[in-house]
């Protein structure tokens, strides 16, 4: 009886990190509980999938043009050679899609058809710098990083300057390159070692700080990335994250589509997968 009790107790410490080991990874969500990945379509027409807007039509950029191919696969493209490459595209309204030129400095306005709307020189914008990021902003118009004066602004379509922020290195510590920024749910959202977050009047809200890659996605309080084969979902609001686990490695590129689909993009073909478990 007395060995039983001593072989017991020589296993404790075995048992008690095998159970901080199981509570931890589920609060954290390394351990996936019915975690599972179901394949919905594979496209391999999809080499440079940028995003999918609310119609369901889906966008890459290939050597410098937009395509847009709707969901009965009508292709529709897009190019201005005379600015160079288009470089990103904001399709947050098909309406007004935004399509980046990043050597020059220029955004185009295009219609649901990729027909200009509206084309912005990076002189209308600002005299003594040009813009290396733009997004949507959902009061019909854009907003507009400019590196060298480390400035963000609004503009109308037309275009107009609605709002332009102080010198934000003089009271931030924001020196990098600016790799991402998006607008979402009354925030604006800047990627530059770390998310630096703004109200819709360009005034400095909050910092994230251990996010390091600028391949993000925003959705309501969640802040989606990808390291290897693993997604994680950061509730900035309640100061959480999430992880899944992915049935793909290598992927390039990726796009979650509602709260149970995502796209991943690999060397080979897009493939949509729907997840047993929600993201948020």
């Amino acid at each position: 009886m007395l060995m039983k009790s001593l072989h017991f107790w020589t296993k404790l410490p075995l048992l008690a990190f095998l159970a901080c080991w199981v509570y931890l990874s589920m609060h954290t969500g390394l351990f996936a509980q019915g975690q599972n990945f179901i394949l919905v379509n594979e496209y391999f027409s999809f080499k440079n999938f940028v995003s999918e807007d609310i119609l369901g039509n889906k966008y890459t950029i290939e050597k410098g043009q937009l395509n847009k191919i709707t969901p009965n696969f009508k292709v529709i493209s897009y190019s201005n050679p005379q600015y160079g490459s288009v470089s990103d595209v904001d399709v947050s309204d098909p309406l007004n899609i935004l399509a980046f030129f990043s050597d020059f400095g220029s955004v185009a306005v295009l219609d649901a058809n990729l027909s200009e709307k509206k084309f912005i020189t990076a002189h209308e914008l600002m005299d003594d710098d040009l813009p290396s990021q733009v997004c949507f902003s959902a009061r019909q118009g854009f907003w507009a990083f400019f590196p060298n004066v480390f400035r963000l602004a609004r503009y109308s379509f037309k275009p107009t300057r609605e709002i332009v922020s102080d010198d934000l290195s003089l009271n931030h510590d924001l020196r990098g390159d600016v790799l991402f920024m998006q607008e979402e749910n009354d925030h604006l959202f800047l990627f530059s070692n770390g998310i630096w977050v703004f109200d819709l009047y360009a005034n400095f809200l909050f910092y994230i700080q251990h996010i390091h890659t600028p391949h993000l996605q925003i959705k309501e309080s969640n802040i989606f990335y990808i390291k290897e084969n693993q997604l994680f979902i950061y509730d900035f609001f309640l100061a959480e994250e999430d992880v899944f686990l992915l049935p793909q490695n290598k992927i390039k590129e990726f796009w979650v589509k509602n709260n149970q689909t995502i796209y991943l993009q690999t060397d080979v073909s897009l493939l949509e997968y729907k997840s047993s478990r929600k993201f948020y």
